[in-house]
């Protein structure tokens, strides 16, 4: 059995159940999910029931007595692997007992394998709210450009501006050019959870015929209707990462913000795949 330790937002849980469900898949056994962090950390809530995956929630009786019965013996213990610092470990993938993981393990390199499994596990339950099928039609068009702006407390707080960094719109206007050498007659979808913000700066940085996709909509219609898009152009987001990972083709061409995070040296060091196009990040 896999038991992953869940944490942060739905991109995060994403990576940290891909990450889980690929070493089950590889060893024949179950995934289960402790939510333990979201009884504490209320801002934000577990959302993996939204979609097909292949895993149970534990209870918290569950998770106690599996506390209590590793104390008593450590034959009835699973392994806890902490992960240390944000690249890939290799080691992780030889380890044959059971395991309790804990962490972000934010690359493709842990379960890239198990694409085919993971797109199907990571599709919505439900589908797209009302009044969105036009606009997912359109979507799905050859030259449609996915723009991701993540603002959010990576602008609201002090502390998460100097770590992560929020993206300026000169960012956009470089990343937004080097698709056009890359796509015929791109057509550049934007997604944002700052749409008045995103509308008075990034719009004009794009040009053309850029526009708002899906204004007032979910995250989880967001999800949805980027998936549909043929292109991408990321934020330092894992929710757009996520987006591009499970809509890409061998056509498609992705570009994303390289340095992750302002902090370079804190940030996860392989999370952008080789085949995608890095452009430099210009932080606020």
């Amino acid at each position: 059995m896999i038991l992953v330790r869940l944490r942060g937002g739905l991109g995060n849980q994403f990576f940290q159940y891909a990450t889980a469900r690929a070493l089950a898949l590889r060893r024949s056994t179950a995934v289960r999910l402790d939510c333990s962090y979201y009884e504490i950390k209320k801002k934000r809530h577990y959302e993996l029931d939204q979609f097909h995956v292949e895993a149970s929630v534990c209870s918290p009786l569950e998770l106690t007595l599996r506390r209590v019965a590793g104390r008593i013996s450590p034959r009835l213990s699973a392994t806890v692997w902490r992960e240390r610092g944000q690249g890939f470990a290799p080691e992780l993938l030889t380890l044959s007992k059971p395991l309790t993981l804990e962490g972000y393990f934010q690359t493709e390199r842990y379960f890239a394998d198990q694409r085919e499994t993971l797109v199907r596990d990571l599709s919505p339950r439900y589908p797209l709210s009302a009044g969105h099928e036009a606009l997912a039609r359109e979507l799905a068009g050859e030259s449609s450009v996915c723009v991701h702006v993540r603002r959010g407390d990576y602008a609201s707080s002090a502390s998460n501006r100097a770590q992560f960094g929020a993206l300026t719109p000169a960012f956009y206007a470089t990343a937004a050019q080097r698709l056009r050498d890359e796509v015929s007659r791109p057509r550049f979808f934007v997604f944002s959870d700052d749409e008045v913000w995103t509308s008075r700066h990034v719009l004009p940085a794009l040009g053309g015929s850029a526009q708002i996709a899906a204004p007032g909509a979910s995250h989880l219609d967001h999800l949805a209707l980027m998936r549909r898009c043929r292109h991408f152009l990321l934020g330092n987001s894992t929710f757009s990462w996520w987006a591009a990972w499970l809509a890409e083709t061998p056509a498609s061409r992705i570009v994303a913000p390289w340095p992750w995070w302002k902090r370079e040296e804190q940030a996860p060091a392989d999370i952008v795949p080789e085949r995608w196009i890095r452009v430099g990040s210009q932080f606020e």
